[in-house]
């Protein structure tokens, strides 16, 4: 019989794990409950397919616990028992109802078997093919529980301390913790302390995470949760920890001859592996929850590092829910515009044509939600409930502020580019790019500045420059070349504006030098930044770090916190695209990397090698340097080298080498 999956309303996987993740923040024992609407699933599910056959077959439906309904051509047939279908056209339905859970179905067949040929029926609205996933292929799977694997690992040090054990697994680290108790049959319980650091998990009053041990047990497991350090206020307890993981292959490298930065390199991909779970999470301890920004730059390193479309794709319907759309994505503008360009990013690397315009079908919604926003003049303005982000810093958050415009920008090009991708008419979203364009360069830009300011509707920040809408302009193709260059000597270059804090932010600015050839201050701010964390014993990158701070328990600080900050922060990994994308020089040029550049640099980190995953089908180009050449070899075709002025054509399965 041909091979069967579970199936389910499309999105609707993403939808219930999602709601799941984000609902289960705890803080020091308490539920944190999201700040955003988060959609969950349709409790019922219509899938249908039609064939014509030239001999009869069987066919088997199951659920995965929800009332079922099946008709062929017309006629209901009980779903508990074999149906046999007969020669000639055949239409199926089946119907099932769960009313908690995520409804389901399996159905073993031949030409029937459940698969990405089934349709779903949308009761009136757009159908389109049912949802699958590869690691639900068996009848027994469970697709209500997400596909993690575990690995038991065991603390690399122990101490006795303040009257307890302090437990150590060498770095962070995220999973079930299991507590075993040496002398059962106690009375009373004691505080489980987690930590991201040393201090925190001794600090029962401020640590995020508390649970207590019951000493009257053998042993005890706790849910899923990050720490690197575990406080147990008894001495006479051992532990463990069900590492919990997605099996996800590093198919990109990066190495140099400079260790330090390859060691930058192993903790940002560390980082982002602890991250990268039912979407791609901003932080493994404090939230665990999905931000479009943090995502948007997850997406990026991941193309360079995992290349695992799957985590986009989870990520994106789970950022952008259910419609209609009626609050930004995280309540925060900025973060929406970037994830729609982050959809056509996402198509330019894998091709997905069908989730492409999934995503699109959604656009109108988004953008009405938008255009509610727009003030007479087609500049966005925020409204009540909308969080103006951009970074934390001192940027303006009211009125018109020129990132917010910016962004929105190349979210316009972006859909027009998905319009074209699917053959509609994308004239309405180019038109109002341009027209945004133009509305930003004639009042924003201030050409005795060299620089675009920040706000132009209050008084305290009309003159205001700042780093990040000028980074922005710079990279979505706002600021003309003649703009660009004005931009990186009086605003990037320039020491008196204030400098970025987070890793965030700087993967946009460091972005942006590499665009205007900047290297050597890309990397000396990786080897100076990065590299200053990994210092001060970081195992994975913080989620904000000031160079200036000099006590190291004052950088745990965060939000009002004593340690409130994020110590596995996913917007810290953009090290590895900067390399893989700038050094390596790989890039797509068509969907699906049909065509690709490469356009090696020397940017002063020595001799290095490396590989770019490309496509989603194994696709690789491989480059490296030896202080004198470069060689570039890819085992697909399509592939053109670009170095001092020349156009090479690969040939795939062969090197080709380049005097630098």
């Amino acid at each position: 019989m041909k091979k069967s999956k579970w199936i389910w309303n499309y999105g609707d996987f993403e939808l219930y794990h999602t709601q799941k993740m984000m609902n289960r923040r705890e803080v020091r024992g308490m539920y944190y409950p999201p700040m955003w609407r988060v959609d969950g699933v349709r409790q019922n599910l219509f899938v249908y397919k039609i064939a014509t056959l030239e001999s009869s077959e069987k066919m088997r439906v199951y659920s995965n616990g929800g009332d079922v309904s099946v008709t062929v051509n017309g006629v209901r047939f009980d779903p508990k028992k074999p149906i046999t279908l007969d020669v000639g056209k055949n239409f199926i339905k089946v119907q099932t109802y769960k009313p908690t859970g995520l409804p389901a179905l399996y159905i073993d067949g031949d030409t029937f078997a459940s698969d990405e040929s089934w349709s779903v029926g949308s009761y009136g609205g757009l159908d389109c093919h049912v949802g699958t996933n590869e690691n639900f292929v068996s009848r027994s799977d469970d697709p209500e529980v997400f596909p993690f694997k575990y690995k038991k690992i065991s603390p690399v040090a122990c101490e006795n301390v303040r009257g307890g054990t302090l437990f150590d697994f060498g770095r962070e680290t995220f999973g079930l913790l299991h507590i075993e108790n040496k002398k059962p049959d106690r009375r009373g319980v004691c505080p489980v302390v987690y930590g991201e650091s040393r201090e925190e998990a001794l600090d029962k009053k401020n640590a995020v995470i508390t649970d207590v041990f019951d000493k009257s047990l053998i042993g005890q497991t706790y849910p899923s949760r990050a720490c690197r350090y575990v406080f147990v206020a008894d001495k006479d307890v051992s532990l463990t920890l069900d590492y919990e993981y997605l099996p996800l292959k590093k198919r990109g490298q990066f190495k140099t001859t400079d260790k330090k930065l390859n060691k930058i390199l192993d903790v940002c991909a560390y980082t982002l592996h602890l991250n990268t779970r039912e979407c791609f999470l901003d932080g493994i301890k404090r939230d665990r929850w999905v931000w479009g920004g943090d995502a948007y730059q997850s997406f990026f390193v991941n193309y360079y590092l995992f290349n695992d479309f799957d985590s986009v794709r989870r990520t994106v319907i789970s950022l952008l829910g259910g419609e209609p759309f009626t609050q930004f994505t995280n309540t925060i503008p900025d973060y929406t515009f970037l994830i729609i360009k982050g959809v056509y990013e996402y198509y330019l690397h894998s091709g997905d044509r069908d989730f492409l315009e999934f995503v699109y079908n959604k656009f109108e919604s988004i953008f009405r939600l938008i255009d509610k926003r727009l003030d007479s003049r087609g500049f966005f303005v925020g409204g009540r409930g909308d969080w103006i982000f951009v970074d934390w810093a001192d940027t303006a958050k009211s009125g018109i502020v020129c990132a917010e415009q910016v962004a929105l920008c190349a979210a316009y090009s972006s859909a027009a580019k998905c319009a074209a991708a699917l053959g509609h008419d994308g004239g309405v979203y180019e038109k109002k790019a341009e027209k945004l364009r133009e509305l930003i360069n004639r009042f924003f830009w201030r050409e005795e500045l060299g620089a675009y300011v920040d706000c132009i509707d209050r008084d305290d920040r009309v003159n205001v420059v700042t780093r990040h809408a000028n980074i922005w302009a710079l990279l979505f193709d706002v600021a003309d070349g003649r703009q660009v260059k004005k931009i990186a000597e009086c605003v990037i270059k320039n020491d008196k504006i204030p400098a970025i804090t987070t890793p965030y932010f700087e993967y946009f600015e460091l972005d942006a030098m590499c665009r205007i050839g900047e290297y050597k201050y890309v990397v000396d701010m990786i080897r100076s930044y990065w590299g200053g964390m990994i210092d001060l014993g970081a195992t994975t990158i913080w989620e904000e770090y000031d160079p200036k701070i000099e006590n190291v328990v004052d950088h745990y600080a965060m939000y009002g916190a004593k340690y409130g900050k994020s110590l596995c922060h996913a917007w810290g990994a953009s090290p590895i695209y900067l390399f893989g994308r700038y050094a390596l020089g790989v890039y797509p040029t068509g969907v699906g990397y049909s065509t690709f550049s490469v356009e090696p640099r020397d940017i002063g980190v020595g001799d290095f090698s490396g590989r770019v995953p490309i496509g989603e089908d194994g696709g690789y180009v491989d480059v490296s340097f030896d202080g004198e050449k470069f060689t570039i070899s890819t085992n697909r075709d399509g592939g053109t080298l670009i170095y001092g002025g020349k156009k090479i054509a690969l040939s795939r399965g062969e090197k080709t080498e380049i005097l630098a």
